[in-house]
């Protein structure tokens, strides 16, 4: 499944509007949205783009279909007024097809709660008149992006990585090379395989998780054993594997928290170099705050506004704070998941007394993190 589900963007205000409700154009404003869609999804890979018969749903995608070479097609099941259980259909069929589908608030949020089983009070603050959705696989995930940003915009470009070269582009078509990122973090190890477009744009090809929990470990003993090592090993052969029967060519391994700190890490990191072939490059706690920041800069509007960001992990927890522009400040604290588990052994169910000591440690590591945040006063 490929859907993109976009709201309408932003219409000239009601009491500036004398006609019909259904001939409302966009404004100023909403015409910016409706082109910056081309930005952001002129390189998807869909076979239709629809909306329901009102102006501002067909001027919203008119640039995009455009750009796609594609017709909009006007369904009466996808206005605003349509029958729920027609809509629902109709957008289901397009996602079984791939489509961009431009939606009202309401049918967008209708569409988003059947398709990713969330309530409508947690997706109330990612449905921005002009936000796009994009919902791939099964079970669905999806991606929210504000209106306006570009999913990769150049002011947050990374250096480039070591990487590993897989295989030659014998069988691929020209213009998009296809890359394997092999993250090897605290409590699994992930392989994203994607494909970059002509356009800029990333297509997802395939994700696989294995599970090792190395946070945990790192938490009892402060070495990673030879058992879970060899564990280890296996998992990236395994994802290795799986790379290069997606045609990857290149392959770019980086690690986090478990690798950094342990006692042992340069003779795991080591191991595993082996294993891949290549070179892991090992994220400093700063790195990894702030290419986390990027990306939640690239995918929400912050407004012009100084943020927290947080991001936490199975050996670590990333504080950032950023607006637009600049980064201001990281941390990087060894407050993970898998690791604070291992560090606790709490039972199951949790009892009291693990609460309280969880409650107590982080207390105790944050409360400095938070006193050097207040001097950024205009923190949102």
């Amino acid at each position: 499944m490929k859907l993109v589900l976009v709201r309408t963007a932003r219409a000239v205000k009601r009491s500036d509007w004398t006609g019909p409700g259904g001939g409302r154009p966009l404004s100023d404003a909403g015409d910016k949205q409706a082109k910056g869609l081309v930005d952001l999804l002129g390189g998807t890979h869909v076979r239709a783009v629809a909306c329901g018969p009102s102006l501002r749903s067909r001027q919203t995608l008119t640039p995009l279909a455009n750009a796609l070479g594609l017709p909009l097609q006007i369904d009466d099941r996808l206005d605003r007024d349509a029958p729920p259980a027609e809509l629902m259909a109709r957008v289901s069929a397009l996602g079984e097809e791939g489509a961009v589908v431009c939606l009202h608030r309401g049918g967008l949020l209708a569409a988003l709660e059947k398709t990713m089983g969330a309530g409508q009070a947690d997706l109330e603050s990612r449905c921005e008149r002009g936000g796009a959705w994009i919902v791939e696989g099964d079970p669905a995930q999806a991606t929210y992006f504000s209106p306006g940003r570009s999913a990769f915009p150049a002011d947050d470009a990374i250096e480039p990585l070591a990487s590993v070269p897989l295989t030659g582009r014998k069988g691929r078509r020209p213009g998009a090379p296809r890359i394997a990122v092999l993250d090897l973090g605290s409590t699994s190890f992930h392989l994203l395989v994607a494909e970059w477009t002509a356009e800029g744009t990333m297509q997802r090809i395939d994700r696989q998780r294995v599970m090792l929990r190395m946070g945990a470990e790192l938490a009892r003993s402060g070495h990673i054993r030879k058992a879970l090592l060899e564990r280890s090993i296996e998992a990236v052969h395994e994802l290795c594997a799986a790379a290069r029967e997606w045609k990857a060519e290149q392959l770019i391994a980086v690690g986090t928290s478990a690798l950094r700190d342990a006692k042992n890490g340069s003779t795991v990191v080591a191991a595993l170099e082996e294993a891949i072939g290549g070179p892991i490059h090992l994220l400093s706690g700063e790195e990894e705050a702030r290419i986390i920041f990027r990306a939640i800069r690239s995918r929400i509007d912050l407004g012009g506004r100084t943020h927290i960001g947080l991001d936490l992990g199975g050996g670590s927890l990333e504080v950032v704070v950023g607006n637009d522009h600049e980064i201001l400040y990281e941390k990087t604290l060894p407050l993970g998941v898998a690791r604070l588990h291992g560090l606790i052994d709490p039972a199951d169910p949790h009892r009291e007394k693990d609460l309280r000591t969880l409650r107590h440690l982080l207390r105790e590591a944050l409360t400095p993190v938070a006193e050097e945040i207040r001097r950024f006063d205009a923190v949102g």
